[in-house]
């Protein structure tokens, strides 16, 4: 009877092991998938594809390749696929952490912060897990190294000055919510500050080119475009824009009195911001509501108040080919004229757009009125390419007329001085000053020579110190 008893006893437990194994086995198959879902929808949210793509349109997702321009030379975005040849394969959990939140590659290297670890910094243990089982496996390998590499110019080509720079400023610019935020707030904030990096392009840069904790949001550089102030303030912020406004803008919409996003910003929609869902995009709007106000005192008005200057029909120049694109091989830089025959045909002789908002209005229009004209010439030259949705919003770039540098400075300064502040004035060398991307500090710009020169300084000290040493011990 024991024996029987015993012989039912382990039976049950081994049924009870291989049921238990079996449901953990189906509970994990089932709950992988749902952790790559997650992790995909957090690397939009993190704008991964906008660096790491590659530069043909053609390439595979996060192949890598792509130039980042920085005041200290252009930096190579890295192949971020499982790729084990070429890309993050080999990397470990903890690997894939490090380089995301902290800048160190597998191999002990440092990064530079044009991945914006900085940022990462403040992703969650969770959400790390998600990110490396989804680009584990959730991304197709691709097998290609980037053509070029990150090769910055002395002295910045040492990465291990970075362990000191990380030391200083491995965190970014941030603010401190009240203790009974909501988590609405929480949630805003850890998408604007973590995974969304918004900071990395609206708070701008001290000396040493780490964000100024003390200008957060307040208009920063990326490339040839201004990041705007997007704190608060009435004035030079978003403070006059609503919460309804500003979730517009987000996914992509023109703002009927505001403006829309090109550039840089457009991409920040197209590759992450328009998959965002609806509550997490609300309360982006809702923690950007409440970011401390900062205001530039030589802003007087929003930049998107101008009404612009309604045209009498005697003032209107008109191009008289019967192809509005002839004209252009001319080299008239008659604002008006070029405006007319160009522009005029989408955004109104007065620049009034059309009702639906789709050709957006130049009056009441935040890139028209801002005080840089750098989104401005941006436009022109570049052109708008962003989705609304699944709908596409184009403009063409200034290659299509074609229209020359000339022509360019002509058009601008023709739609700033009538439908927005035309107090100054754009000039050539300001077309030169904008190409050349971010501004950078004195530090920046003559790094090489002050690092030699700090350098020799340095072996000065220490032979004054050994020949005091040695003078001193020979007068003994």
């Amino acid at each position: 009877m024991r024996v029987v008893f015993k012989n039912i006893l382990i039976g049950a437990s081994l049924c009870f092991i291989s049921l238990s194994a079996f449901f953990s086995s189906s509970l994990a198959q089932n709950a992988l998938p749902s952790l790559v879902q997650k992790g995909e929808y957090l690397s939009k949210a993190a704008d991964c594809m906008a660096c790491h793509r590659a530069t043909d349109p053609s390439g595979k997702p996060f192949q890598g390749g792509l130039a980042i321009s920085t005041p200290m030379g252009n930096i190579i975005s890295s192949n971020i696929t499982p790729s084990k040849k070429a890309g993050i394969g080999e990397y470990s959990l903890e690997d894939f952490s490090n380089a995301v939140r902290k800048g160190i590659r597998k191999d002990g290297t440092n990064l530079y912060p044009g991945m914006p670890y900085t940022a990462f910094s403040r992703i969650n243990d969770d959400d790390i897990k998600a990110l490396y089982s989804y680009f584990m496996l959730g991304v197709e390998p691709v097998d290609i190294k980037p053509e070029q590499e990150t090769n910055l110019a002395f002295p910045f080509n040492i990465r291990t000055l970075m362990i000191g720079w990380n030391i200083l400023y491995g965190q970014g610019a941030s603010i401190k919510l009240p203790d009974n935020a909501s988590q609405e707030l929480k949630r805003g904030q850890y998408l604007v500050d973590g995974l969304g990096h918004c900071g990395t392009c609206h708070t701008p840069r001290n000396t040493l080119m780490a964000e100024d904790s003390a200008k957060y949001l307040s208009s920063g550089y990326a490339d040839q475009w201004r990041a705007p102030n997007i704190t608060s303030d009435d004035i030079s912020g978003i403070g006059g824009w609503s919460e309804k406004e500003i979730i517009a803008y987000l996914k992509g919409q023109n703002v009927a009195e505001k403006g829309g996003a090109a550039g840089v910003m457009a991409e920040a929609i197209n590759h992450s911001l328009r998959y965002l869902s609806e509550e997490d995009i609300t309360s982006i709007a809702v923690y950007l509501k409440n970011v401390p106000a900062i205001n530039n005192p030589e802003q007087t008005m929003p930049a998107y108040e101008y009404d612009g200057k309604e045209l009498a029909l005697s003032e209107i120049e008109y191009g008289n080919q019967k192809n509005p694109r002839g004209f252009t091989t001319a080299d008239t830089t008659n604002g008006a004229f070029l405006y007319n025959s160009v522009c005029a045909s989408c955004h109104g002789i007065n620049g009034q757009g059309t009702q639906d908002g789709f050709y957006p209005s130049l009056t009441h229009n935040a890139t028209v009125g801002m005080d840089d004209p750098r989104n401005l010439i941006g436009v022109i030259r570049l052109g708008v390419d962003r989705y609304d949705g699944d709908r596409r919003v184009f403009m063409p770039s200034a290659s299509y007329h074609p229209l020359n540098d000339d022509q360019i400075i002509a058009v601008a300064n023709y739609v700033r001085g009538h439908f927005g502040d035309g107090s100054q004035t754009i000039t050539y060398e300001t077309l030169k000053t904008i190409e050349k991307g971010i501004p950078s500090s004195f530090l920046i710009k003559n790094a090489a020579w002050l690092f030699v020169g700090a350098i020799v300084i340095a072996i000065l000290i220490i032979i004054a110190i050994l020949r005091r040493i040695f003078l001193k011990r020979n007068s003994v």
